[in-house]
């Protein structure tokens, strides 16, 4: 349960990621390679 919640939430976190980085350019210089590798390191952690 509790690997399918932590899953789920990353999830979230890659699609809203994905749609900040696509869609404001600004931000997303700065914003998406740190989001992605946070994402990145928790999926390692958990995996």
């Amino acid at each position: 349960m509790e690997l399918t919640l932590v899953i789920l939430v990353l999830v979230i976190a890659f699609l809203v990621s994905y749609q900040v980085c696509t869609h404001n350019v600004e931000l997303s210089k700065l914003l998406c390679p740190a989001s992605f590798a946070s994402i990145a390191a928790i999926a390692a952690y958990f995996a």
